[in-house]
């Protein structure tokens, strides 16, 4: 396009009467692109005209400076190969391209961002584009796959390609009716819904950017000039900064071409546009005054008996010039234009008796005609009762629209914000009292009872779900998920399927409570429970994302299940399969931040069942790549406390497997310092955020366990031994307030021994003894060895026995260690396939020889010699289990 003839076109119509443009543009304007340009931006002239002529000068010197689209086919970017151009946006080019890495065989959509005069600007919407795209995951939103930069240094990112038709062509094309047109709106709505759910604002909503597939599904595209909801200041900075306000004027709220603040209400009145062109096919003009649209049965008279009422109201209340005015969210235009589908009462227009009336005879035309004379006998009465009726069902529905708000949107949206564990708690408590109330006048209304088991669902995840924030209540949490089971089997006996779902992910839930507290056979029964629900779901919607994403968490969840029981096979047989699972959906259409987070745990789960049957390698080659996946996670979104806390335990994993697990690791005590001081200030940030939160403190007593220990080793006693307090000091509390909890136990036994050893380095004593028979006593009330090791009293007696020897109380040391070594010879099952005999042996023959018994020290250096040559695995382990057996050679020699 060239500047110049439009800005003489422009100059010549703005100086002449309204009257006179049409005339004007006939005999001057050939081209019909050029005249479309004038026309908007007379459109434009009395709201913001500069603003806009300065969009279209940068817009068009961009596409002047860009190079030939045509030049990038074939050009390779990672996996993916250019095929053809696809067409242009404002700020980038789109392309078609072909995966093309012998993995997967599937076309996408690549965006460049485009080389122009105002690159800095369109570099940095182009990023915000990408990590918008990141965090949006829903089934009508076209998918970000993948990103990174051209070889000649422009970014780009990839996008599910979606072969379709814009919404007005697919309807237009098929000759859809009303009710039609408005069931495909209701799609995009819930679409705009979850982007303002992760606090984006769309801002470019129109047909083209909603296309629709071949079974008429549609998908929103590009977020390009999409804005970040103000959540402090390092966003909202990224918009204020912007030159322009990119808009498309046809479809751009009053408040766009104004310049006036960007909200949840833009998006609402862009789809209200949207609707008016589905209706009318008619674009979405204001009228004279440059803000109102036309009622759409005026624009489309040949449907006006369709339109005129209902759908004139939806539609001029959702594009009020006021946003205050609008339906207040997309949620709420997405619910009055099912109650028209339904033919109940919207809310868009006065809720007249009559209104009322009407729609409810044509809803049940039978009844009415029935009805019809004791009506007419009771006039008085009957119109008495309609009234009291709509009060009671409008109260009903604002009460029921409250809960949901608090239990779907506001809970959803401060779920992984720091401190959020307790105000969590309060919206859904409130929550519940209003849905209990409900569910009593509803009279087993299946849609309130859903949503009152969902709330209970919830509920009972903030009050003890173990690997989240929690306020440590388990029993509370166990109360609440029977409550959810009891409504939800009540109406799936009723026949209700929509309640599958619900179920797979309540029995999921229940299942990880179970293993917390040291219920293996009932976590196994649950899990199995919550993957048949999810098998009956996929036997219906076999594509459906949602329950392919939960039958891999469920995969995984049986897996620890059966860990825990000690079937083992089982367990890896579950593991394998959940990876094999998570590595397809990824690598698809429908991989995001969740599916990369379901194959992270995935991967989790195998390196734990790798280490315990010792092949270390394998295990601290999964854990790297755990730690991988969530470090791009959490710098992607580093305030949530949820990636967070995720990368924390995979950087726990790995310094598990290279130093901290006694008995069982390769070795590398500064490589596991290394991560677990990483792991250690993530714990004490999560704490920070939340101290409410009881996990957080539990975290941060693990990490700081795990770190002190591993410095001892290191030699650096000192710092080992603090590390190690400041964890007990905040297990106490803790396990005072849960004394029950196996988790918070188990802490307190390492704790116990860890202290009790490094106490005894220092030659204090008494406090080591105090310790490590207190270690001893916990071990010994049986109540931690149903979900650790079964060797954990016989740990106990050999951490007292190497206190006593260091402490020179010889004759007692001997005593318990004779308790280690008869279990050791007669039930070496029990000790994780050798390793942790080879440690005991080693460390009993330390005590013997401190007794003076030279003999026992050299048959137990001899036994752990053995244990040792019967060990392999990989490089690492090899070398370390060669390091090990050269210092038992030179412990033997110098008992000579």
């Amino acid at each position: 396009m060239e500047w110049p003839e439009l800005q003489r076109l422009f100059d010549l119509v703005c100086d002449l009467p309204a009257a006179q443009h049409d005339s004007l543009l006939n005999r001057e304007c050939r081209d019909p692109e050029m005249r479309r340009q004038v026309e908007e931006l007379l459109a434009e002239s009395e709201a913001g005209a500069a603003e806009f002529l300065t969009a279209i000068v940068i817009r068009d010197s961009i596409e002047l400076a860009a190079p030939a689209l045509n030049g990038r086919a074939g050009e390779r970017l990672g996996s993916y190969v250019i095929e053809r151009e696809l067409g242009r946006g404002g700020m980038g080019d789109v392309f078609l391209a072909r995966r093309d890495d012998r993995e997967f065989d599937m076309l996408v959509a690549v965006k460049i961002v485009r080389r122009g005069l105002d690159l800095r600007e369109v570099l940095l919407r182009f990023r915000q584009e990408r990590q918008i795209l990141a965090r949006l995951e829903h089934p009508n939103i076209a998918r970000l796959l993948d990103g990174g930069s051209t070889k000649d240094g422009l970014p780009y990112l990839v996008m599910e390609y979606v072969e379709g038709q814009p919404i007005t062509n697919y309807c237009d094309s098929r000759h859809l009716g009303i009710e039609d047109r408005c069931r495909l709106m209701l799609a995009v709505c819930d679409a705009v819904r979850h982007a303002h759910r992760h606090l984006v604002v769309h801002r470019d909503i129109k047909p083209s950017n909603i296309l629709v597939d071949e079974g008429g599904v549609p998908k929103l595209l590009d977020f390009g000039i999409a804005k970040l909801l103000d959540t402090g200041p390092d966003k909202g900075s990224q918009t204020a900064t912007l030159s322009h306000r990119p808009m498309t004027p046809d479809y751009a709220s009053p408040e766009q071409i104004q310049g006036a603040a960007i909200t949840t209400a833009t998006d609402v009145y862009l789809l209200g546009a949207v609707l008016f062109q589905l209706l009318t096919a008619c674009k979405p003009r204001r009228g004279e005054d440059g803000t109102a649209l036309p009622k759409p049965s005026q624009a489309k008279p040949e449907w006006g008996r369709g339109l005129r009422g209902d759908l004139d109201n939806i539609v001029l209340r959702a594009t009020h010039r006021e946003p205050g005015q609008r339906y207040g969210s997309a949620q709420e235009l997405a619910d009055d234009l099912r109650r028209f589908l339904e033919h109940r009462p919207v809310l868009a227009r006065p809720d007249t008796l009559r209104y009322r009336v009407r729609k409810w005879v044509r809803r049940s035309p039978l009844t009415a005609a029935a009805l019809l004379l004791a009506i007419l006998s009771v006039t008085a009465g009957v119109a008495g009762t309609l009234y009291q009726a709509r009060r009671a069902e409008r109260r009903f529905q604002q009460v029921r629209n409250l809960a949901h708000a608090f239990v779907f949107d506001v809970y959803d949206q401060i779920a992984t914000m720091p401190g959020a564990t307790r105000a969590r708690q309060t919206i859904v408590a409130t929550a519940l009292t209003y849905l209990e109330n409900l569910s009593r006048e509803a009279a087993g209304d299946p849609g309130v009872t859903r949503e009152l088991a969902e709330a209970y669902l919830k509920i009972g995840t903030v009050q003890g779900d173990p690997v989240g924030s929690n306020l440590g209540d388990p029993a509370g949490a166990m109360q609440s998920y029977r409550r959810a089971e009891s409504l939800l089997t009540g109406l799936r006996s009723r026949g209700d399927p929509a309640t599958g779902k619900l179920l797979m992910r309540l029995y999921d839930r229940i299942s990880v409570l179970q293993r917390s507290q040291s219920d293996p056979t009932g976590a196994v029964a649950s899990t199995r429970r919550a993957r048949e629900y999810a098998r009956q779901v996929l036997a219906r919607q076999p594509d459906d994302a949602e329950t392919l994403t939960a039958a891999v968490e469920y995969d995984v969840s049986l897996s620890r299940a059966l860990r825990a029981a000690r079937d083992f096979p089982g367990a890896e047989q579950a593991a394998q399969s959940a990876i094999v699972s998570a590595e397809k959906l990824a690598a698809g259409p429908s991989g995001g931040a969740e599916a990369r987070s379901n194959l992270a745990d995935a991967i989790s789960n195998l390196g734990v069942l790798q280490a315990l049957r010792g092949d270390l390698d394998a295990a601290a080659a999964s854990y790297r790549r755990l730690v991988e996946i969530r470090e791009r996670m959490a710098v992607a979104d580093p305030r949530n406390v949820v990636f967070q806390r995720q990368l924390m335990i995979a950087y726990g994993h790995v310094g598990d497997v290279l130093g901290f697990r006694e008995g069982q690791h390769l070795g590398d005590f500064a490589g596991a310092a290394a991560v677990l001081e990483k792991a250690v200030t993530i714990a004490e940030w999560l704490t920070q955020q939340d101290p409410q939160d009881e996990k957080a403190r539990f975290d941060l007593a693990s990490a700081k366990l795990r770190l002190g220990a591993v410095l001892i080793n290191l030699h650096q006693p000192a710092n080992g031994r603090r590390q190690i307090e400041e964890a007990a000091a905040l297990n106490a509390p803790l396990l005072r307030k849960s004394p029950a909890n196996v988790l918070f136990q188990a802490n307190s036994i390492n704790l116990d021994q860890s202290l009790a050893l490094a106490f005894a380095g220092e030659g204090r004593a008494d406090a080591a003894v105090r310790l490590a028979r207190q270690a001893l006593a916990e071990a010994q009330a049986g109540i931690v060895p149903k979900i650790t090791l079964p060797s954990q009293v016989v740990y106990a007696d050999m951490t007292l026995a190497e206190v006593l020897a260091r402490t020179g109380r010889l004759a007692e040391a001997r005593k318990f260690a004779a308790n280690v070594g008869a279990p050791l010879d007669a039930q070496p099952l029990l000790f994780r396939g050798g390793w942790l005999r080879a440690y005991f042996y080693s460390s009993l023959a330390d005590v013997y020889r401190k007794t003076g018994d030279v003999r026992l020290a050299g048959e137990d250096l001899r036994r752990a010699r053995d244990v040792w040559s019967g060990i392999s695995g990989g490089p690492a382990l090899s070398a370390f289990r060669q390091r090990e057996l050269q210092r038992l050679d030179r412990e033997l020699a110098g008992l000579k």
